[in-house]
C-alpha cells in the first residue's frame, strides 16, 4: 500500500518542480564571506625612531601615533608616514621625505634597509578605527621614491 501511494504521489510532485532536486542556498554563508573580506585603508601616522628600551635612541621604531596631521619638517628623530593597513594591521609604511630633517634621513634611510633594533608592537586609534603596528628586530628593505621611503611589513608574527 505504501508503495502504491508513493508511486502515485511521486509523479505529481514532479509536475510542480523544475526536475532538478536542488536546495536553495542560505544567505548566511554569503554574508559571512563578505564580512571576512580584507578592508584596506591608508592612514597618516607620526613615528619616533629609536629603541624603546634605550629611551628612543639608536635604530628602530620607538613610538607610533595615529594623529599626524603635521605639516613641515619635524624636529628630532621623528617622521610623518602614510601607512597602509589591511583588517587593522599595518602592512606597508611610506616615510615621507618632506617631514624629515637631513640628519634624520641620513641616520635612518641612507642604506638599502631600515634597521629595527628590537621587536616593536603597538596599537593605536585613528578616525574611529583601531590599528596594530608590529615589527620584528631585523632589516627591512627600503624602496626609495621621490615621496619618501617605502617599507613593506610582514602581516603577522
Amino acid at each position: 500500500m505504501k508503495f502504491i501511494l508513493f508511486a502515485f504521489f511521486m509523479p505529481i510532485t514532479m509536475l510542480f518542480s523544475d526536475g532538478q532536486m536542488t536546495v536553495p542556498a542560505t544567505t548566511d554563508v554569503v554574508q559571512e564571506e563578505k564580512a571576512t573580506l580584507p578592508k584596506k585603508v591608508e592612514i597618516e601616522i607620526e613615528l619616533e625612531f629609536g629603541r624603546k628600551k634605550l629611551g628612543c635612541e639608536k635604530l628602530g621604531v620607538c613610538k607610533v601615533s595615529g594623529s599626524a596631521g603635521i605639516k613641515g619638517i619635524l624636529g628630532g628623530n621623528r617622521a610623518v608616514a602614510k601607512a597602509t593597513a589591511e583588517d587593522g594591521q599595518v602592512t606597508e609604511v611610506v616615510f615621507l621625505r618632506a617631514s624629515m630633517s637631513k640628519k634624520t634621513i641620513s641616520t635612518y634611510f641612507s642604506g638599502p634597509h631600515f634597521i629595527v633594533g628590537e621587536d616593536f608592537s603597538t596599537s593605536f586609534s585613528h578616525k574611529g578605527g583601531k590599528f596594530t603596528f608590529k615589527l620584528k628586530a631585523g632589516k627591512y628593505r627600503l624602496k626609495k621614491t621621490k615621496e619618501g621611503f617605502v617599507m613593506g611589513m610582514p602581516p603577522s608574527w
